[in-house]
């Protein structure tokens, strides 16, 4: 019994012709004597939604197929994590994954090296955001900036400041008084801005 293909394509809106994609698969799964048993076909950008994505990994776990044929892995996966996770799913359905324009088949040694690869690469991109998030938050702390969110103020500050704005006090001055931010202070004060005293410049 020969095997079966399904094919993925993506496009980003409606006005976009998927017709490539699906040409060029289907030349390939012809060629290969492979047979067709479906198509599942997107549109949509790499931050909607993907349904029919979604149909597919489903069917994959059904075994409905084989084999994913796709253009281009960017046509399946939007980032590096996002494609490993994508082949780790057909490895473990044991479905096979084409790429045609990567010449990419999982099928053979030299694919399978190739997105053990690819997996590498995500696990060094990952590690390296990682150490410049560390490495930001280090030097933030160096140059004094307090991380985290910005502390509460409670009611009976709020009431002194209040207090200490009709008498003419600046936003620096009640920061002063309080050993606060002059920012902490306007983002406590804001919601009495109507009151006219609240307007006044640092």
């Amino acid at each position: 019994m020969g095997l079966k293909a399904a094919i993925y394509a993506r496009v980003s809106t409606r006005q976009q012709n998927p017709d490539h994609q699906l040409q060029k698969a289907r030349d390939l799964i012809k060629s290969r004597g492979w047979e067709k048993v479906a198509e599942y076909i997107e549109y949509a950008s790499t931050k909607t939604r993907r349904p029919q994505k979604e149909m597919l990994m489903k069917a994959a776990i059904r075994r409905d197929f084989d084999i994913v044929v796709v253009w281009s892995l960017d046509r399946l996966s939007r980032s590096l994590p996002e494609l490993v996770r994508d082949v780790e799913h057909f490895r473990t359905t044991g479905v096979q994954l084409v790429s045609i324009k990567e010449a990419i088949d999982t099928s053979t040694q030299t694919g399978r090296m190739l997105l053990y690869l690819i997996g590498i690469l995500a696990e060094f991109e990952r590690a390296l955001i990682s150490e410049r998030v560390k490495s930001g938050i280090e030097a933030a702390r160096v140059r004094g900036v307090r991380l985290g969110r910005p502390p509460k103020v409670n009611p009976q500050l709020i009431t002194e400041m209040l207090r200490m704005r009709k008498q003419g006090a600046t936003l620096r001055s009640i920061a002063q008084q309080f050993n606060m931010h002059p920012a902490t202070v306007c983002r406590a004060l804001k919601p009495f801005k109507e009151n006219e005293d609240a307007n006044k410049p640092l």
